[in-house]
Parts: C-alpha cells; structure tokens; sequence
C-alpha cells in the first residue's frame, strides 16, 4: 500500500517554480530579469557550499561540492535555454540534427586547415574550442558561422553535451579595436567577451599598437553586469601551442580596473591572433573581484571545419 500511494517517498519542503512573464517592456528590463535570475541561482549555489562546509567530513565536502556545482551548471543551463526561446520563439530546442556530442565527434580529428585567405569566413565555416576553467577542461564551443552578408557574419554558437543551448550574434569580420561585444552567456555560468573575433591575414597589427577606453559589460558573481572601461595593447608576436597545434600569433592585452561595491576588480583579457586562422586561437578571461570568486576562463581551439 505505500509503495502505491507514494508515502514512503521524501520530498522537499519547498517547491520554487520561476515564471516568466509574458512579455517584457523593455530589453534593458528582460537583460536584468534574467541577470537577477542568474544572480539567484549563483548566491544560493555559495551559500549551499558554505552550508555544507560546516558540518561534512573532506570526503563527503567534495561529493557535495560537485553535486552543488553540477545542480548550478543545469539551473543555469536552464536559464540561458529560457532567455534563447524568449528572444527567438521560432528557434527548436535543437539547432541541427545531429547531437552535438556527434558533431564534436567528427570535427576533433580533423587538422586545423586554414581558412580561405579573405577577410571574412565562408557561411558554413566552423570552430571547435576547448574550454577550460582554471586550466581544468569542461567542455567544447562550437562556433560556426551560420550566414554571411557582406563583412556581417551571424554566428551561431552551441555548447557540447547541452542540446538545448543555442546563442546567436551578429559581429563584424573586419578587425576592429573599438568595443567588447555583448558577452556570451554559456550553459555552467561561463561566458566569453571578444573585442573583435576576426582578423584576416592582412590586419594591420603592430607592436606597442594600443586603443583607450574600450567599453564593455561583464557578469560577476555577487556584483552582477557590470559596465567597464579597458585599455588595450598589442605586446608581441609569439608561438602558441593550443590543441589545434603551435602558431605564430599576435597576443592583444586588454586589461581594466573597476571599484564595485567597495572593492577593487581586476580584469585581464588577452587574445591570440594567427594570419593562418581568420578567427581567434586562443582567448582568456580573468576576472579577479579580490574575492574567493576569481575566475579564469580559457578557449583554446581544437579544430576548424572549413564550409563545405
């Protein structure tokens, strides 16, 4: 009799079911509905952990603190999924038919061919990019560019194992230091911010090459979306060994200081760029609140599939 009416089943006191409304007034008013929804997710993941801390043993503290972060990473996930069909109601869950476990599967082998020496990728060109947290690899990026008109290039970006994330922006192909573009929120409460995700082989980079207050906008734990302003510099042509293979590439420092809430917010953002691969081959973000929170995001190309 209990099995069949359920009493000896648990459940949690609580239920908290977010709804969204139906419309928004404003985008400014949908951006900061979601923020606060992120926001939510990530004080009550810190507090869980700290909850925990006090009263489990190490082996217990570490099953509990993956637990906690997996359970964030699908809260989150769930998020960017809820702000993807909001902004495009038309767009299916799944952006192509394969998985994209399958689409990894058979663009990792392949080698990095160079793209077509123009300024602008092909419609159809795809990049694949390790992404890694605090040098601990999490997961795979695709990047593809899903049409092309002109130097305008629509980009559609999905995250591996997460068929029900899809982003989409458009970015111009020409190299231009002039603003970050609007950062890309990633399923697990990752993101990326670019300056200029191309630049074709005949960009005109020098050494000691710098532009001023770059703008942009940046998600933090506990401060939220922040506006900044970055100064950045080219320091020098190097080789950079990413999982694609080594290339000579040009680094591009873009660092800011902030005071948010009384601290002090260090952030660095540095980009390598290769005449022989038209987008990005490695990127790193870090972001140091002088907080426990100090986060260091990495993409490191795997491989790039050139339109067929």
């Amino acid at each position: 009799v209990d099995y069949g009416s359920g009493a000896l089943n648990s459940y949690e006191p609580e239920l908290l079911v977010k709804l969204t409304p139906e419309k928004f007034t404003s985008a400014e008013d949908r951006t900061d509905f979601y923020e606060k929804w992120r926001s939510e997710i990530l004080q009550n993941s810190a507090k869980a952990k700290i909850a925990a801390a006090k009263t489990c043993v190490k082996e217990q503290c570490d099953v509990i603190s993956q637990r906690i972060d997996k359970e964030t990473e699908q809260a989150l996930a769930g998020i960017d999924a809820n702000r993807n069909l909001r902004s495009n109601p038309t767009q299916p869950a799944t952006p192509r038919s394969q998985t994209e476990a399958q689409v990894t599967a058979s663009t990792d082998h392949i080698a990095p061919t160079s793209p077509v020496k123009t300024g602008v990728p092909r419609t159809g060109d795809r990049w694949t990019y390790q992404l890694s947290d605090n040098s601990r690899p999490v997961g795979k990026i695709i990047i593809e560019a899903a049409s092309v008109s002109g130097d305008q290039v629509t980009e559609r970006i999905t995250r591996v194992g997460w068929p029900g994330f899809v982003a989409e922006r458009e970015v111009a192909a020409p190299f231009n230091i002039l603003r970050f573009h609007d950062p890309v929120k990633l399923p697990g409460g990752f993101q990326f911010a670019e300056i200029s995700p191309y630049a074709p082989p005949d960009a005109d980079i020098r050494p000691g090459q710098s532009w001023n207050d770059i703008q942009g906008t940046v998600f933090i734990m506990f401060f939220g979306t922040q506006r900044f302003l970055a100064q950045a510099k080219v320091i020098k042509k190097e080789s950079v060994k990413v999982p694609a293979g080594p290339f000579d590439a040009w680094r591009i420092e873009a660092v800011s200081e902030n005071q948010w809430t009384a601290r002090t917010v260090r952030m660095k953002f540095t980009y390598w760029y290769s005449s022989d691969m038209l987008r990005t081959v490695k990127m790193i973000m870090d972001v140091n609140p002088q907080t426990q929170t100090h986060v260091v995001d990495s993409y490191e190309l795997v491989s790039f599939e050139a339109a067929k």
